[in-house]
């Protein structure tokens, strides 16, 4: 607890919300690249159990995301964003792209089997691309 609170102070304002996202965005990375799509490719055996902790693994990082757009997050004072201004200017459209996300990662959640699963996962990262096409800095 120390450690965190020590960590915690050595960034100012929005840089905690900044920390947080970037936690979250490596979670769902890890599951979405890591895990779901080997897994629809074949290149892993489907594993019930190992897609359950991977969602567990985004639910706990990504538990406060509503919490982590306040207005002094748009631009770090230490840690460097890859958010785009229009998240705030445009709210209604990012609204609307997060809540597509939402979905689509509840429909692959609640699929039962291989079947299922392989059919739920593109609404998925055509929701996350969309995300990022609009409201991500591209990076190099």
């Amino acid at each position: 607890a120390a450690m965190f609170m020590g960590l915690n102070a050595a960034y100012a304002g929005g840089d905690n919300s900044i920390i947080a996202r970037k936690a979250c965005m490596k979670a769902q990375g890890a599951a979405v690249i890591g895990t779901f799509f080997p897994m629809m490719r074949g290149e892993m055996p489907y594993d019930s159990e190992r897609i359950t902790s991977a969602f567990e693994n985004m639910e706990r990082a990504c538990a406060d995301w509503a919490k982590f757009w306040p207005e002094d997050s748009k631009v770090g004072q230490v840690i460097a964003t890859g958010a785009k201004p229009e998240i705030w200017s445009d709210s209604a459209g990012y609204a609307k792209v997060t809540a597509a996300a939402e979905t689509a990662l509840a429909a692959l959640r609640a699929a039962k089997d291989q079947s299922a699963f392989n059919a739920a996962l593109p609404a998925v990262g055509s929701a996350c691309q969309s995300c990022h096409e609009a409201y991500r800095v591209k990076t190099e």
